[in-house]
């Protein structure tokens, strides 16, 4: 039996509720959809962008 209310992260596979552990997203102002990757994933993944060097162009 499945439950609606809980979900799976596929980056950590951490199961919990969605709106507490993964929130939702709003898509064409009438689609509300719980976010894939849970909140600390998120989290992570936007930290890491935060700290990665600015990608550097190449001249020819």
């Amino acid at each position: 039996m499945r439950n609606d209310n809980k979900k799976s992260c596929p980056r950590c596979n951490h199961y919990g509720p969605i709106e507490q552990d993964f929130g939702y997203r709003i898509m064409n102002r009438r689609h509300v959809r719980p976010q894939s990757w849970c909140r600390a994933c998120r989290s992570r993944a936007k930290h890491l962008l935060v700290s990665l060097p600015p990608k550097q162009t190449i001249s020819r």
